[in-house]
């Protein structure tokens, strides 16, 4: 995508949130490895899980004019608003700034939609030519509310267990449930023991395939934003 954003530092997640959510583990981490881990769970919980910012932020890219023109998707979920658009074109050197245009821009269900024939045509009037812009500048606003970040239990605890997979990682990868990598484990065998785990609770996820990835990912399903179903031609 032309847009990133990565989390730099944490900003969800403490030493006393974490041991609020997670068993005490039996090697103590360093503070540098506990930040580390907290930014690993938070940048995935970013990309992998929620497509957003963990609080507001404002994202900015450089997009291509698409050919044939159609409506594009913004990269991020949680969209709030769309903040600046600008169009440019390399013969001329006319640029046109299109961002007082409502109907550049759509949002609908936390959604960012840019409808790109729109925009162009604003560039041809602008521009006094009939040649069509050639990219264009995005700026806009993402991410959860300030309030579900502060508040939000089930997130809270989503973060806190991928930062638990994390550390043991860093310190005690014996401890993970299968060994260093953490790899999902469909069925388990000892002496005198045994069992084969449901697929439910062996899914694929975003997260990973273990039990504990895919109680993290099954955590933060009412914050995912999914696309509304389209019907007809």
């Amino acid at each position: 995508m032309p847009v990133e954003f990565h989390h730099l530092s944490p900003v969800i997640l403490t030493e006393d949130l974490f041991e609020t959510f997670t068993p005490e583990l039996t090697v103590q981490p360093q503070s540098r490895q506990f930040q580390a881990a907290f930014l690993i769970a938070e940048q995935m919980m970013v990309q992998e899980g929620l497509q957003t910012p963990l609080l507001p932020t404002q994202v900015s890219g450089t997009f291509a004019f698409p050919v044939p023109y159609q409506t594009i998707k913004l990269p991020h979920n949680y969209v709030r608003s769309v903040d600046s658009i600008v169009a440019y074109g390399y013969e001329g050197g006319c640029n046109c700034d299109v961002t007082a245009l409502d109907a550049c821009a759509h949002l609908r269900n936390y959604i960012g939609y840019l409808d790109t024939r729109v925009v162009a045509g604003f560039y041809v009037s602008a521009c006094g030519r009939g040649i069509r812009p050639s990219y264009y500048d995005i700026a806009y606003t993402a991410g959860l509310a300030t309030g579900t970040a502060a508040n939000d239990a089930r997130l809270h605890q989503s973060l806190a267990i991928l930062a638990r997979q994390e550390l043991l990682q860093m310190i005690d990868p014996g401890a993970l449930e299968g060994g260093g990598g953490d790899p999902g484990i469909a069925s388990y065998s000892t002496v005198g023991y045994s069992e084969t785990r449901t697929k439910e609770s062996v899914r694929e996820t975003p997260f990973g395939n273990s039990t504990m990835a895919n109680k993290a990912w099954n955590l933060i399903q009412h914050l995912r934003i999914r696309e509304a179903l389209r019907f007809g031609g």
